[in-house]
């Protein structure tokens, strides 16, 4: 018989390839568990394997994952184990940075550029040099705050584009 000791609660989640070089053991990470709403805990990245799987195991070619743990701060006793978590991992904070959705930058011939609302409408291409990213936003010089920048591009008409 065997009986598990739930007081050392760990969370294992997979890490996929593009992330893994971000992460650091010890870093800060935030855990939300969806059968307990309301419910937000800390922890740390305690493990990340140094060694790829395929995240299908019986499938050598599925993207490539390695094993990570995460060790919450406190257990709270609504917890069970094989709940579903959402870990989300501190990797990088930056601090007085002008920030745009990833959907605004566009590749225009090799360069980086947003178009920017003015007034009367018409989109301006503003040519800007993006910085460092996550999966929602990206780091970006050439734009002024409080400056409004399209997610889609505009129509060539819209944009004074000659034929």
């Amino acid at each position: 018989m065997t009986i598990p000791d739930l007081s050392a609660f760990e969370i294992d989640f997979q890490i996929a390839e593009e992330y893994r070089g971000r992460l650091v053991e010890g870093a800060s990470a935030d855990i939300t568990i969806d059968a307990v709403p309301g419910l937000r805990m800390t922890g740390k990245l305690t493990k990340v394997s140094k060694l790829a799987r395929p995240r299908v195991e019986y499938d050598p070619s599925s993207p490539k994952v390695f094993d990570g743990t995460v060790t919450p701060d406190k257990n709270d006793p609504r917890t069970i184990s094989g709940m579903t978590a959402r870990v989300e991992i501190l990797t990088d904070q930056l601090k007085d940075v002008l920030q745009v959705p990833i959907e605004a930058v566009f590749n225009d011939d090799g360069k980086s550029v947003c178009y920017v609302r003015r007034a009367g409408g018409r989109p301006e291409k503003r040519e800007v040099k993006p910085g460092r990213s996550n999966d929602h936003f990206v780091e970006v010089e050439g734009l002024k705050e409080g400056e409004e920048v399209q997610l889609f591009l505009p129509t060539e008409g819209s944009v004074g584009a000659k034929k």
